[in-house]
């Protein structure tokens, strides 16, 4: 449960290989290119790097080209492909990356991904006049669509052992089960060496012990933070300041919750991804397969892996090889990384003269305020949206003059290159 799995879907759209599509609607991350030439950047928030990134690993793109602003755009556009595609990466977001998701909608939404991967996956198998390449090459990577299935798998798995009172409560905190969490714990055991200790590697057994003082201070944390009349107060990282405060409690009981709920939950996920690709009348091709039924899905779906996918390690499938080329392959690069901006506008201008129309509310990701601090009016532009005064710090609007992000990658590689070629 990474947001590595996220950027792999992303990544796909990428791929030279690759030429998705769900029932004959393209995905193409052409669409995305429309939105940033066509609409304002106050409507999106997107640049071109958002889109092309030289950086595949970065997530804070895959957040912004999953957001509800980019989504109404893709449906205004009818790119019903390209929109059914985004919606299931932003639930991919919610369910495993997302601290603050109910336990009950992880389960949901994760299961709305695996039927709705498992119907467009059918109805590919199902088209005759495919090859085998060809139908690979119109879905996820294999990896991809495999790690949906074993991460709702697992978290269900999860539930009914808690459940069961086999696991505490607390391991229902799926957004930790990422490689950064992992990280931070070796830095944590490393950490509690002494200060005058110059030894940074430890044995398996050592690392074990440290790991049961790490829980014990854990539990110390989540339990006594939440004490209302003393809490505890432990140090947050500035980075970590904005995110919301996840409780240790949860409202599951097991008094309450049995496996026939979960049951219906499943059976619930099942017709929400059915009235998703109805939307892209997916549903009929599997229906005059006679897979229109969940029993008969689930049952077509098991027979094909458990047919086709057998592994032979005597030699290596080039098709197992097209998710880490498409991660490597084929960057786009974008070659409009300077902005000119003609003529200068002082502070005292007319706010008329900056006039905005957007279909936007609210504007979530931006300094766009209401009313201000009369002490910091020198570092906002007053303009006008929609007919309405607002406040448009500066910075902000640096950004929305911009179509391109010009910054260092954060893989050791690409960054050298970078600064080579800044020198």
């Amino acid at each position: 449960m990474d947001s590595i799995l996220q950027q792999k879907l992303r990544n796909r759209l990428l791929s030279s290989i690759a030429t998705l599509s769900i029932n004959n609607h393209q995905i193409n991350i052409n669409d995305l290119s429309f939105i940033i030439d066509n609409y304002s950047k106050i409507d999106h928030n997107l640049v071109k790097s958002d889109v092309f990134p030289d950086d595949r690993e970065n997530f804070s793109s895959c957040v912004k080209i999953t957001s509800n602003d980019v989504l109404n755009l893709l449906k205004d556009m009818n790119a019903k492909g390209t929109y059914i595609y985004r919606y299931l990466l932003k639930l991919v977001i919610i369910t495993y990356i997302e601290a603050d998701t109910d336990i009950f909608v992880r389960l949901c939404y994760g299961w709305i991904l695996a039927f709705s991967y498992r119907m467009w996956w059918c109805s590919i198998q199902l088209e005759e006049t495919y090859s085998q390449q060809e139908k690979d090459n119109h879905f996820i990577t294999r990896a991809a669509w495999l790690s949906v299935e074993i991460n709702i798998h697992c978290l269900t798995s999860l539930l009914i052992l808690v459940l069961q009172g086999v696991l505490p409560s607390s391991s229902l905190h799926t957004h930790l089960f990422s490689s950064q969490p992992c990280e931070s714990t070796f830095r944590s055991a490393r950490a509690l060496s002494s200060t005058f200790s110059s030894i940074t590697s430890f044995s398996v057994s050592q690392f074990l012990n440290k790991i049961e003082k790490i829980a014990i201070l854990n539990h110390f944390k989540s339990t006594e933070g939440d004490d209302v009349k003393c809490p505890l107060k432990f140090p947050i990282h500035h980075k970590n300041k904005h995110k919301k405060r996840i409780s240790s409690t949860t409202s599951l009981s097991s008094a309450s919750t049995t496996i026939n709920d979960i049951e219906k939950i499943i059976i619930k996920a099942y017709h929400e991804a059915k009235k998703i690709m109805n939307s892209l009348h997916l549903l009929q091709i599997l229906e005059e397969n006679d897979l229109g039924d969940i029993q008969k899905l689930n049952s077509f779906v098991f027979d094909q892996l458990d047919s086709k996918y057998k592994v032979d390690y005597c030699y290596f499938n080039e098709i197992d090889l097209q998710d880490s080329a498409d991660d490597t392959n084929n960057i786009q690069n974008d070659t409009e990384k300077d902005v000119q901006i003609e003529g200068y506008y002082s502070d005292d201008d007319n706010p008329d003269d900056y006039h905005f129309i957007t279909s936007k509310e609210t504007f979530q990701g931006m300094k766009i305020l209401d009313k201000i601090d009369l002490t910091k009016k020198n570092i906002y532009f007053h303009i006008m949206i929609n007919n309405k005064p607002k406040y448009l710090h500066k910075q902000t609007a640096a950004r929305l003059l911009t179509s391109s992000k010009n910054c260092l990658s954060s893989e050791r590689l690409t960054r050298v290159q970078q600064t080579n070629k800044q020198k």
